[in-house]
């Protein structure tokens, strides 16, 4: 996944879905200095957040542990996401699945501290506290499909230091 190193959240990219943005001072215009014109600063795509580098490294290892998310020879991929996890995020997708769809996701933390991990669809919902590590382990958690929405969200301890990542597939 080309994004998810610098994006806080890749699954748009990937699921055409909503999910955390960097607002990266949208909205703000620059200020002209005297005498020339105002132009506004563009805004900053994804891969110019300005992440540190210990950082991008604990995402790159999050996402390791992961099942390969770009094949889907098989066809069960539906939606992937990693990101920092030093603050609570939550990532929303609707389409790729319909009711009664048995999923796998697969999550991750790598760092230090703990996340809660929570995967939502309607009524049917599943979480896990993960313990992040420097070297991460793949946790499971299953649900099936209640609505035409799925919601992969990761709530971070105080303190925590680390990047999370999921990917979630269809089960047969």
């Amino acid at each position: 996944m080309t994004t998810a190193v610098s994006a806080l959240f890749a699954v748009g990219a990937l699921a055409g879905a909503g999910g955390c943005t960097d607002s990266g001072g949208a909205g703000q215009a620059a200020e002209p200095s005297s005498g020339t014109s105002a132009t506004p600063k563009p805004k900053p795509k994804p891969s110019e957040s300005g992440l540190p580098p210990r950082m991008k490294k604990l995402i790159e290892a999050a996402q390791a542990t992961l099942s390969d998310e770009d094949d889907d020879s098989n066809g069960d991929f539906v939606a992937a996401g990693a990101g920092p996890a030093d603050v609570p995020h939550r990532d929303t997708m609707t389409d790729q699945t319909v009711r009664g769809d048995r999923l796998l996701i697969e999550v991750t933390c790598a760092g230090k501290g703990t996340v809660t991990a929570k995967v939502t669809s309607g009524k049917s919902k599943a979480s896990e506290r993960l313990d992040c590590a420097e070297g991460p382990r793949q946790h499971f958690l299953e649900v099936t499909v209640d609505s035409p929405e799925l919601s992969v969200s990761f709530t971070p301890a105080e303190g925590t230091d680390a990047a999370t990542a999921y990917r979630v597939g269809k089960r047969n």
